[in-house]
């Protein structure tokens, strides 16, 4: 991705908003609780707004994970690289300390430089674990609210989750640029 067709002029405004998460089962498990929307087929779950919001988005359903540790595969989902290009073949936190080779290839930093907001809201595990500034400075956000793998289960909560990605989602509504959104669960 080299940013070019972000130049052309568009009747509509592209904005990015990832969502993921650790645990997520498959159809095949679709009674786990982890299970999220959107129309997984579990008739006790209801998720009527997720279910909006992919009704009107681009949803990967068909995706394949990189790498079995969760490490690896968020950083090729976040450089579009498979974990020997990027660096990270293992876990970011102490004491495995992988980390990617170039932080500049992370989304953020590109969509960054085409003029994108960017934000990380949730669990960062993508590159090395470092303080929210670091972690910013390095992959090109604007704005990061992380506890990376650590903090307490209340910051990782995923009400804490979704309040910071609400109001995010808020604040971007009344601006005219583009925006970025990662979206991290630890549940």
């Amino acid at each position: 991705f080299d940013g070019t067709r972000l130049h052309a002029p568009q009747p509509w405004q592209l904005n990015f908003a990832i969502r993921y998460a650790d645990r997520i089962r498959s159809r095949a498990d679709a009674a786990a609780p982890e299970r999220l929307g959107t129309d997984d087929g579990v008739a006790t779950v209801s998720t009527p707004n997720l279910d909006a919001l992919a009704a009107r988005s681009v949803v990967f359903d068909r995706a394949f994970a990189t790498s079995p540790q969760c490490s690896p595969a968020r950083a090729s989902l976040f450089t579009g690289t498979y974990p020997q290009r990027n660096g990270v073949l293992g876990l970011t936190h102490s004491p495995f300390d992988w980390d990617l080779a170039d932080p500049s290839a992370h989304l953020a930093s590109r969509l960054k430089a085409q003029g994108f907001r960017t934000h990380l809201t949730g669990v960062h595990h993508e590159s090395r674990v470092l303080e929210e500034d670091a972690v910013a400075r390095r992959l090109g956000f604007d704005r990061v609210e992380s506890t990376g793998v650590g903090g307490t289960r209340a910051d990782r909560s995923g009400i804490v989750v979704a309040d910071r990605a609400i109001d995010a989602l808020t604040r971007y509504a009344d601006d005219s640029r583009p925006f970025y959104l990662q979206i991290g669960f630890f549940q």
